[in-house]
């Protein structure tokens, strides 16, 4: 899976690990490390909407 870096896409690679987790073929092991892969990529979400928040102060802070 390629490497997104926008957060509709890291959302959409969220949602294919959450499926393929709740897969009851999904061994304990793949699960762990599609947590892990998930976890990720959930931070990789938080980390782009903190820049984005504070891109929104710094706009806010100069119409002021």
């Amino acid at each position: 899976m390629a490497e997104n870096t926008n957060l509709e896409g890291l959302m959409q690679e969220i949602d294919v690990i959450l499926k393929e987790i709740e897969n009851d073929n999904t061994s304990l092991e793949k699960a762990f490390d599609l947590y892990k892969n998930g976890m990720e990529k959930v931070k990789a979400c938080n980390d782009i909407v903190k820049k984005v928040e504070q891109e929104v102060t710094i706009i806010e802070s100069s119409m002021a």
